[in-house]
């Protein structure tokens, strides 16, 4: 049960990923030196870029040790504010849909579908920044530029500034203007790392998107409480 919780918090925080940034100066120092001054600010600016993101993915849990504890395959869609729908296909199907207000984690094999309070399960993580422009939950959080050599890569690393927080760090990775990776990094060593590919930004996406039809015959267990 704990495993499958955790997945359905990393898997949580992806709501409303905006996948852009601004283009990339001809001046790498400047761009550093600006970077460090504001990363926050440049982190804000490129998460505001688009409204909706969709692109297929793939997921890899690695341990302390840097084993690997679990793969997985599929799709993700998402839209601002805080809306996700997230298929993963391989090894297991499973369909996880957020509206806002609930989060529905539908496992396809065991034919049950779980209801989450959406709010109750992405307090006081990095991730949060992805879906608020609230500056109380900006304020939680520090944001860090870190350089690369090639200018079209930019990686922000997003901390909680509470010491005492179970998440350590998210990493988020953008190439040529797009969210090509998330890694998020928890207290005890474990990483789980999200790579984006056939990426498509801003396009419109249909209104049933973010609504889970329960099949009749599902086993419902709803512990939102509302």
């Amino acid at each position: 049960m704990r495993h499958i919780m955790g997945q359905i918090i990393f898997i949580s925080m992806f709501v409303t990923v905006f996948g852009a940034c601004a283009s990339p100066t001809a001046q790498h120092m400047s761009r550093q030196s600006a970077a460090i001054a504001d990363a926050k600010v440049q982190l804000q600016s490129v998460l505001n870029r688009f409204k909706t993101y969709q692109a297929d993915f793939s997921q890899e849990v690695r341990n302390s040790e840097d084993s690997l504890v679990q793969q997985s395959t599929g799709t993700i869609k998402m839209a601002r504010p805080e809306q996700l729908r997230w298929h993963a296909m391989t090894p297991d199907e499973t369909i996880l849909v957020a509206n806002g207000s609930k989060i529905a984690y539908a496992d396809m094999f065991l034919e049950q579908v779980s209801i989450y309070n959406q709010a109750n399960l992405v307090d006081n993580h990095p991730m949060m920044l992805l879906s608020t422009n609230d500056p109380e939950v900006w304020a939680q959080f520090a944001v860090t530029f870190e350089d690369q050599p090639d200018i079209a890569t930019r990686t922000f690393i997003v901390k909680n500034r509470d010491e005492g927080s179970a998440n350590e760090a998210v990493t988020l990775i953008f190439i040529n203007d797009q969210l090509k990776e998330v890694q998020v990094f928890d207290a005890q060593g474990n990483t789980n790392q999200f790579v984006f590919d056939n990426i498509k930004e801003d396009q419109p996406l249909p209104s049933d998107t973010f609504i889970f039809s329960t099949p009749e015959h599902f086993v419902i267990d709803d512990q939102s409480g509302i």
